[in-house]
């Protein structure tokens, strides 16, 4: 969680997170809600705490609504490609680069052999 995001606000909300944010953000939901509460959230849930009349009000859980969007797969199908066609990379040239990175400086290997 960055810098930026932990700026002070009259509303935080937050759905499920990772376990680093979950600590950080446990500071601002606790005693009501704690990290394990953030990282186990069910779909479409979420934690909020507010300002009421400039009064901080206890944290408490929201449920949204799904999107009800119908699904377009060929867009889907589009975008994939779209992806794969701009960031794509032959699997062979990735394999080869990560290999090499693993042999660490000047071509030794992880334990400094040569």
């Amino acid at each position: 969680m960055s810098e930026t995001s932990r700026c002070r606000s009259s509303a935080t909300i937050s759905f499920r997170v990772g376990h680093e944010d979950a600590e950080i953000l446990e500071k601002m939901f606790f005693p009501v809600f704690n990290r394990f509460d953030l990282g186990n959230l069910p779909n479409w849930h979420a934690y909020m705490r507010t300002l009421i009349n400039n009064q901080s009000a206890p944290p408490f859980s929201v449920q949204t609504l799904p999107d009800s969007t119908p699904e377009n797969v060929g867009r889907a199908i589009e975008v994939r490609e779209m992806s794969r066609t701009t960031y794509g990379r032959r699997k062979d040239i990735v394999d080869s680069e990560i290999a090499e990175s693993l042999k660490g400086p000047r071509g030794r290997g992880r334990e400094g052999e040569a």
